[in-house]
């Protein structure tokens, strides 16, 4: 009876988690690209798949992410065709892939590679409650689900197309295979361990140290440990190179197929070496963002100060300050009484902090491996208080009340995300351009993507110059207009008198009279020549950090007293 209990709240906890991740799925759509930053819909798949994930090709992860759903588009696109929405004559690799109606089209690919976001967050749940029952019991597990469940940074990114969720809930299920390999060590439970931490990799090359320091644990299981049966020695020694053997073969073999080495090695190849110029050009660029804004990275582009705060935001806004507090006390719980079952969180946690920090660049994303051993630690201390709690009527109702108090307040800050998704910066912008017709048919220039820009297709027409200039002729230069040099404006858009800035780093739509003036310098040299007229997104009350769902949005309109000065 106690189980058909726990089973029917782990089922409710599901069914809830569903509703959250399904509520906003359809934010920013329907568009013909994701907001989201690193989406894998529809660009990177479709792409993907013209070229058959083979032949060359290389997106910005690996290839079974948006292989995955590819396969998962199979019926949408076999309709479309048979319904004549593709002309077979026009079909190229680059949009709008010979489609009829592109947006309702794409929009469908990007709404698939949600849900299966959506699906990796569930069986992250589903692992992480099966990792609880190992660890301590029912209350663990049930405890660990609900923190899988209400981690808002997971919400959100169930309703994003790009690979995160679907390599967390592999990686869920990797630490599962671990502690079933540590209970009882054998060929097939190494085999699996192996299978998915291979898997999780092929997703997002990230996670691999974090299965490199659980490696460490696994040979001392396997080589060191006396509690198991096999003798030491000879004997002990060959069983142990077997089993690691074993695991180093299937994890490779794995590895191999699912970034399908077969007919596209030499793309994996590139792929690792265009990774490593992106990370030496990503530390360029923030070092000449932080000198350009007087930072505390001007002296030492290397300083982890700024890094390291950027972390504690992230960490303590993501997890709240009281699971904090429980994880640091399951740690030491577990670290007590099952030291193995603790290097086995531990170990990977340090190495992949290690690798963190090497990467200094603070992001929640970065962080979620890090985020289901400091989850399942803190539902270990939760097990514990109640356990305390239940010596006495008031200690019990204390705990209680605290714990349901927690929990409301995950809750809301997950339905206070949903909101987010579905009255984000961008949509209000939209809307308050629709109810001023005035603006219709005028023109607008786009910093970046066109991709991130608010839909305002009908409304206002969006030149995207492209960030590729910012930083040209930025050696040896001392005057700083220089640093925001821009290729021609276009001569229609030359007379605009209004401004749009999205922050951060996504989209700048903004109008000058000189081309060498982007709209950081003009605000900044010219404090009074702009003025906001609306003000939309930003933290909320309860999500501080809305990703690209509510980036701060601000719409300038020029003071025509100050045209002079210019």
């Amino acid at each position: 009876m106690r189980h058909n209990l726990d089973d029917k709240c782990l089922r409710l906890i599901i069914a809830i988690a569903l509703v959250l991740d399904i509520w906003a799925i359809w934010w920013g759509l329907p568009n013909t690209a994701e907001w989201d930053a690193d989406s894998s819909v529809p660009m990177t798949t479709l792409r993907g798949a013209l070229n058959l994930f083979s032949f060359g090709w290389f997106g910005q992860h690996q290839p079974l992410q948006p292989a995955l759903i590819a396969l998962l588009c199979v019926p949408l696109f076999a309709y479309v065709y048979l319904t004549g929405g593709i002309d077979p004559s026009h079909v190229q690799r680059t949009y709008p892939w010979g489609l009829r109606d592109p947006e309702w089209v794409l929009s469908a690919v990007i709404l698939v590679g949600r849900l299966l976001s959506v699906f990796s967050h569930l069986l992250l749940i589903w692992a992480m409650y099966q990792i609880g029952l190992r660890l301590r019991g029912r209350v663990t597990a049930l405890a660990a689900a609900v923190l899988g469940a209400l981690y808002y940074p997971f919400v959100y990114y169930a309703h994003a197309g790009n690979p995160d969720m679907l390599y967390m809930g592999l990686l869920a299920v990797a630490v599962l295979a671990c502690f079933a390999f540590l209970e009882k060590p054998s060929a097939r439970s190494i085999s699996w361990l192996a299978f998915w931490a291979a898997l999780s990799t092929s997703v997002k090359f990230q996670a691999l140290p974090f299965f490199a320091g659980m490696a460490p644990v696994v040979l001392w299981v396997l080589f060191a440990d006396r509690r198991g049966s096999d003798p030491p020695g000879p004997v002990r020694a060959r069983r142990g190179l077997g089993l690691s053997g074993l695991g180093l073969l299937i994890f490779v073999a794995t590895f191999a197929v699912a970034n399908n080495w077969i007919l596209n090695f030499d793309s994996s190849i590139e792929w690792i070496a265009n990774k490593k110029r992106g990370a030496e050009g990503s530390k360029e660029t923030r070092a000449e963002w932080a000198r350009l804004a007087d930072s505390i990275y001007a002296a030492d582009p290397m300083l982890k100060l700024g890094f390291a705060e950027g972390t504690w935001v992230c960490v303590s806004e993501g997890f709240s300050l009281p699971v904090l507090g429980l994880a640091a006390l399951g740690l030491v719980l577990l670290a007590g009484a099952q030291p193995i079952k603790a290097a086995a969180l531990v170990g990977p946690s340090i190495a992949y902090g290690a690798f963190y920090w090497y990467v200094n660049a603070a992001f929640d994303r970065y962080l979620f491996p890090l985020v289901v051993p400091l989850l399942l630690m803190a539902a270990l201390g939760a097990e514990w208080l109640w356990q305390l709690s239940c010596r006495s009527r008031g200690g019990r109702l204390i705990v209680t009340v605290s714990g349901i108090a927690v929990a409301v307040f995950l809750l809301a800050r997950v339905v206070a995300l949903d909101y987010v998704l579905l009255n984000g910066s961008r949509q209000q912008a939209e809307r308050w351009f629709a109810d001023r017709p005035q603006y219709r048919g005028s023109t607008a220039i786009v910093y970046q993507n066109l991709d991130d820009a608010p839909r305002l297709r009908g409304l206002v027409r969006l030149v995207s110059l492209g960030p590729d200039s910012y930083f040209a002729d930025k050696k040896n230069e001392t005057d700083p207009k220089r640093h925001f040099r821009r290729p021609p404006v276009p001569d229609e858009v030359k007379s605009l008198e209004y401004l749009l800035s999205l922050d951060p780093e996504f989209v700048v739509l903004f109008p000058t009279d000189r081309p060498d003036n982007e709209v950081d310098y003009l605000l900044r040299t010219h404090p009074g020549k702009y003025r906001v007229v609306a003000s939309f997104g930003g933290p909320t009350r309860l999500v501080r950090r809305t990703f690209a769902a509510n980036p701060k949005l601000q719409i300038w309109q020029r003071a025509r007293a100050m045209d002079a000065d210019g």
